[in-house]
């Protein structure tokens, strides 16, 4: 009789204590959920970040192909009309500008 006497108020004490740590409990389930959330919206700005990196570095690197090929397709032109304009630029200067009568040819502040 003193054995279940015991294990009545045993059982009593063991409610009331459950009782007593529901709000508890269930505070921690819910930052631990809380917690989760952060964790898992952390993972989906990384996998964002990482995917818009790779499409970042991808689009890049065939932009620089892209300019790499045109390059070696047009590059000879490219050249060849930057040599000519340097020509051309010498060629006006030769017959249209009067050398030999300007200042370029005296000595600062001498005239003599």
């Amino acid at each position: 009789m003193e054995a279940s006497r015991y294990s009545r108020a045993a059982n009593a004490v063991n409610t009331m204590n459950d009782a007593a740590q529901k709000p508890k409990n269930w505070i921690d389930q819910k930052g631990r959920e809380i917690n989760n959330g952060f964790i898992h919206l952390g993972n989906e700005i990384g996998m964002m970040w990482v995917k818009w990196k790779d499409k970042v570095s991808k689009d890049f690197f065939d932009w620089l192909q892209w300019l790499k090929d045109q390059a070696q397709k047009y590059g000879i032109y490219a050249l060849a009309g930057f040599g000519a304009l340097f020509l051309v630029r010498g060629f006006f200067g030769f017959v249209f500008v009067r050398r030999g009568h300007g200042s370029r040819n005296k000595f600062a502040g001498y005239h003599a």
